[in-house]
């Protein structure tokens, strides 16, 4: 083809530009808006119940075998899941990017099939869920009223009922969660006290529920073949019960003498929610929540319009008193954002315009690149749409960078057509066929260039790639279709609209002219200097480019800069074993502090779950919206102004901890913002391993300032009761352990017996005994089985109790038992600084060091015999002796001296951890204790400050000893374990001996060293003032009790008490009446708060007390309480 057949033909060029804008538009009202590209993997996740089951059993018996067959799925990155003490299993499985979502999750399904045949009958009979994740929440309605009888049961099943179903129709949506419901569910309140007495058990109540709550077929009457019968007549009978009064009329047994016990003999029932693990709300009060998700590649603002439309349709058969809202629509930030791009854009295209004008100074001449780079960027949005693309964050940016590339194209021929009508005096048509002659080739080549730099982007892996695809194909598109336009209709508008022009110019142009002839003299001067002087030119560019790669690593990385999304979560974590109403009155107070924020507008509550660990009565999730950017123009009301105020609250909440959050940077990558790191038990690692792993990691990350808001989801130890059933007794009885563990789950777990028809729906029957009943660990007594002889036996008479501990949550990350350890970067510091912080200390956790350090030395050691070989070869020629003086001193100089760690417990948390030598280490609160990484060949010594308990592994060649008072007091033992307690600020060290056999070394101030030796049950009291050592016999229970988190006295003075409470607390006491330092102290303090405990001494010896002066240590990192006591009235 010809350069001029586009010139010529002009109507041609007209009608393919219209073309190309006719295709843009339909791409622009075809595609969808969204903030970010669909980058996330596609997730499955897989949830599954066992009710009454312990985190560990779930682990075991539910996760395990599931995961056994997930594992090596097609596509799969990775699998995480997590067991809970409520009994639930959630298990999500990420694939690759590229993988399809529906393909993945047939194939889950169909490995989760494979893996039934090894889970438990209750598992299965609860269902196993298997859904597709959505990537992001789209909005948030919420169903509230002021009147009270709409509760919150009503109000969610309202919602399940009449809303739910509606909104899951709308095209777009992808999945509609009731957030916190409470669905309808026949409870069966059972009385074990009356069962008993009755001779019966729970599962005779069961096999009368499943006999007499079942849908049956009756057959018909008149069915073929049947002869002189003329009608067909149905047999019905009744089916599934669905009210309370059919439920309480169910015979359990008939007796003899014709009396019949029924329902409700021994049970209540009534018609309420199937569970109350948790609760949801709006700024306070009871509300329905559902989150809608949307589907991926679905137009966010679309879909949001019409479920507000649905919304309103809907609305019109809400009862009087009901209402609803959108307390959080992600579309408002969309919109926002999409806004300030497209406003961005006009700009761009406004000050292009403009320059050009000013540059060709000719506004028949700026006419054309005005047409032609329109034409370039709306043409691309069909493209985009045929790529499957949509407006989105970065396609936007790259059309605002493309601006300034596609309109050089247009000058490029405008201005060469000018300068040829000016010199050559021809015509325009005429200087436009040769200037295109001129200008085709060069026009095709710069484009193939540009394409060159901007493709490459569009075939990076993972993540990244899918990101920056679009952004990379939108640029190349916009300049391939400018140089289209440029070839085609730039030079047919020349040889139309140009005219040669020789009129004196405006005074403003011939400004501009003068201003740069000034420039082209000085460019032209520096030129001809750099052409003079070509080595110190290509010396400063080599210059730069080194400067370039010292920024490049000088310079800190970072995925996505963080946004202003509008809202941020919080999440509160109360003690272990708290209950749902404790865990509400925090929650309260801190919604009441929130809803009353000026920047605030809505506070989401869901008590009783948390992302991070799921259902758990200690946890709280509050969701917290902004208002409008409008609205928030002034100063202190930016998310991060509005977090850092929630967190200065929150740290007046001594009975709770709090992790304040920001959204991820892209929705559906995380939970969360910020940072999370999986700590995983390989090889024969342990339970214990992982927790002191933990543990240390998180001191060290604590003081890391790069890192703000570490914490780790793990439940090492909460609260738990152990029940050691008598096998032997129970087989004695003919008692099976199925009905002493089916029994005990009926009873405290609320076990899922059928089902009932409702509202054309069918909900659940539970059994699970009345509340009085499974409050205290008496109330096992009441629990009774059958024996063989048809005796009625007590639990408690087959088995013990005691308290014990146990892990509450178990997540394993790719069948490994792990530890999830979320932090965000501190302000100042990017997501790559705060990843390299991470890193850094990993390696330097005691259990990872210590295992680098083994392999270091083994190589050290190939090195050293190495060395040695070569020495005895060398020894032939050389003095031997020398030879191998020179060999040691070289292994010396390589080891050097080893590195010392130090440990710190933080205030008020107990820490246990592995020594290098195998050695078990608790310390209690605020002690620090410091070892080296490899012992000496001679002895293995630690230091301690404060109070720790050793459980010291036997060696006849290396005693173990811990030195304490700047090894004045000294502890030297084989191995055995035992108590020390040698506080800094102290003169007086106390040693309890628990078993083995304990050596104390003393030595005085003249040097020399007493020696004492402890046998079990015995504590040596050291006073290093008066140089004194005084031995007693003791139980040792009440010297380690802290280890479980009690505290036990037994007539202990109060002042010595106080010194235990604390270091146990971390507080500092002030007696202000004398008279009450001569009273005693007894009793056990299991696990207390600090407002229980004084709350205790306050009713037990009338002993009234303030707390004052909370503030912060900055060298140590700590907070200091003190605590006035005095004599009550």
């Amino acid at each position: 083809m010809k350069p001029g057949f586009f010139i010529d033909r002009p109507v041609f060029s007209t009608v393919l530009s219209i073309l190309i804008v006719i295709v843009g538009i339909i791409g622009l009202a075809l595609l969808p808006v969204d903030q970010y590209p669909q980058i996330t993997p596609p997730v499955v996740k897989i949830s599954a119940t066992y009710p009454g089951a312990s985190a560990l059993t779930v682990s075991q018996a539910v996760a395990t075998p599931i995961e056994q067959e997930l594992n090596g799925t097609p596509g799969m990155i990775y699998m995480q899941s997590s067991s809970s003490n409520s009994g639930s299993l959630n298990i999500t499985v990420t694939f690759d990017v590229s993988a399809d979502a529906d393909l993945a999750a047939v194939e889950i399904q169909n490995r989760v099939k494979l893996a039934e045949s090894r889970l438990p009958a209750e598992v299965i009979q609860n269902g196993i869920t298997i859904e597709k994740q959505a990537p992001s929440q789209l909005m948030t309605l919420s169903l509230m009223s002021d009147d009270p009888k709409f509760d919150e049961i009503y109000l969610s099943n309202f919602a399940t009922i009449n809303v739910l179903d509606v909104l899951r129709r709308i095209p777009g949506v992808g999945r509609v969660s009731n957030i916190g419901s409470r669905y309808y569910g026949m409870q069966i309140w059972v009385y074990p006290d009356r069962l008993a007495n009755m001779g019966l058990t729970v599962s005779d109540l069961q096999d009368a529920l499943k006999d007499q709550n079942r849908e049956s077929a009756a057959g018909e009457l008149g069915k073929q073949p049947v002869l002189d019968v003329d009608v067909t007549l149905p047999i019905t009978a009744p089916g599934r019960l669905s009210t309370v009064k059919e439920f309480e009329d169910i015979v359990v047994r008939a007796n003899p003498d014709g009396s019949i016990v029924r329902m409700s003999d021994v049970a209540r029932v009534s018609l309420e929610a199937s569970s109350y693990s948790t609760e949801s709300g709006i700024n306070g009060k009871n509300a329905a929540i559902l989150g809608i998700y949307m589907l991926p590649g679905a137009n966010a603002l679309e879909v949001a319009t019409k479920v507000k439309e649905a919304m309103k349709d809907i609305s019109k058969n809400f009862p009087e008193g009901l209402e609803y809202n959108f307390p959080f629509d992600m579309t408002e930030y969309i919109s926002q954002s999409v806004h300030e791009v497209y406003k961005t854009l006009f700009e761009a295209l406004f000050l292009v315009v403009l320059v050009v004008f000013l540059s060709l100074q000719n506004w028949r001449a700026a006419l054309i690149p005005t047409i032609a780079v329109p034409i370039s960027l709306i043409g691309t949005f069909g493209f985009m749409l045929i790529f499957g693309f949509s407006l989105n964050m970065l396609t936007l940016l790259g059309l605002i960078l493309a601006i300034g590339i596609v309109v050089d194209d247009a000058i490029v021929v405008v201005e060469n057509v000018e300068r040829i009508m000016a010199e050559e005096r021809v015509t325009a048509r005429e200087a436009t066929h040769k200037a295109m002659r001129e200008l085709s080739g060069a026009l095709i080549a710069t484009s193939m260039v540009l394409a060159a730099v901007f493709v490459p982007v569009s075939f990076l892996g993972g993540i990244t790639g899918q990101l920056y695809r679009q952004f990379s194909v939108t640029i190349v598109v916009s300049v391939l279709l400018s140089t289209v336009v440029a070839l085609t209709l730039s030079p047919a508008m020349c040889a139309i609209i140009l005219r040669p022009s020789h009129k004196k110019k405006a005074f403003i142009f011939r400004k501009i002219n003068l201003w740069l002839a000034k420039g082209n003299k000085k460019y032209t001067k520096l030129l001809r200097i750099s052409i003079a002087n070509p080595r110190r030119i290509l010396a400063g560019f080599g210059m730069v480019l080194v400067a370039i790669f010292v920024l490049n690593r000088m310079l800190p990385t970072s995925f996505i800069p963080e946004e202003d999304q509008g809202f941020f979560t919080v999440e509160l974590e109360m003690p272990e074993g708290t209950t749902l109403e404790r865990t509400r009155a925090v929650t309260d107070r801190a919604i009441e502090f929130l809803d009353h924020h000026p920047a605030g507008a809505y506070v989401q509550n869901v008590t009783g779950s948390s992302p991070r660990v799921g259902t758990n009565q200690g946890r709280a999730t509050l969701t917290v919206i902004l208002k409008p950017w409008e609205e928030r123009k002034s100063s202190g009301m930016k998310v991060e102004d509005v977090m850092a105020d929630a967190r200065r609250e929150f740290y007046y909440y001594p009975e709770a901890k709090s992790y304040v959050n920001r959204p991820p940077v892209i929705p559906g990558l995380g939970e969360s913002g910020g940072l999370e790191m999986q700590l995983e038990a390989k090889g024969d690692a342990s339970w214990d391993n992982l927790v002191s792993a933990t543990d240390t990691f998180l001191y060290y990350a604590s003081q890391a300032p790069e890192l703000q808001g570490v914490s780790s989801a793990m439940q090492s130890e909460i609260p738990q009761l152990y029940f050691d059933v008598d096998r032997d007794q129970a087989k004695f009885l003919g008692i099976p352990l199925s009905d002493i563990f089916s029994t005990m789950k009926a009873y405290l777990g609320s076990v899922y017996v059928n089902d009932f028809n409702m509202f054309n729906r069918i909900y659940r029957v539970y059994i699970q005994a009345e509340a009085p009943y499974r409050a205290t660990r008496d109330n096992l007594d009441l629990f009774f089985v059958r024996s063989k002889d048809g005796a009625m036996v007590p639990l408690t008479a087959l088995g013990t109790t005691q308290y014990t501990t146990g892990p509450g949550t178990i997540k394993r990350f790719n069948m490994f038992t792990t530890a999830s350890i979320n932090a965000v970067a501190a302000p100042g510091y990017s997501t790559g600084e705060a990843m390299a912080a991470m890193e850094r200390i990993a390696s330097r956790n005691p259990l990872i060091a210590y295992e680098k350090l083994e392999q270091r030395l083994a190589k050290r050691t190939r090195l050293y015999w190495l060395k040695r070989f070569s020495a005895a070869a060398a020894c032939i020629i050389a003095i031997i002796g020398l030879s191998t003086l020179f060999s040691h001193r070289k292994v010396d100089s390589e080891f050097g001296d080893p590195q010392i760690i130090t440990l710190q417990a933080n205030a008020g948390v107990r820490t246990r951890f592995n020594l290098p030598d195998g050695t078990v280490v608790y310390l209690n609160s605020g002690s620090v204790l410091s070892y080296p990484m490899s012992y000496d060949q001679k002895e293995r010594k630690v230091c301690l400050s404060g109070e720790a308990y050793f459980k010291v592994t036997h060696n006849e060649k290396q005693p173990f000893i811990v030195s304490t008072s700047g090894d004045q007091h000294r502890v030297r033992v084989l191995g055995t374990e035992f108590n020390i307690q040698a506080y800094g600020d102290e003169n007086i060290i106390s040693t309890t001996l628990v078993t083995g056999s304990v050596n104390l070394e003393v030595k005085n101030k003249s040097g020399n060293v007493s020696h004492r030796t402890l046998l079990p049950s015995e504590k040596a009291i050291c006073n290093l003032d008066k140089e004194e050592i005084s031995v007693m016999k003791i139980n040792t229970i009440y010297e380690t009790a802290w280890m479980d988190g009690k505290l036990m006295f037994k007539d202990t003075p109060l002042p010595e008490a106080l010194k235990k409470l604390s270091y146990y607390y971390n507080v500092e006491f002030v007696i202000q009446d004398a008279e009450i330092k001569s009273y005693c102290l007894t009793g056990i303090l299991d696990n207390r708060l600090l407002s229980q405990t004084l709350d205790y001494l306050r009713i037990s010896s009338n002993i009234d007390y303030r707390i004052e002066d909370m503030k912060t240590d900055d060298s140590k990192g700590t907070n200091r309480t003190r605590v006035i006591l005095w004599k009550g009235k």
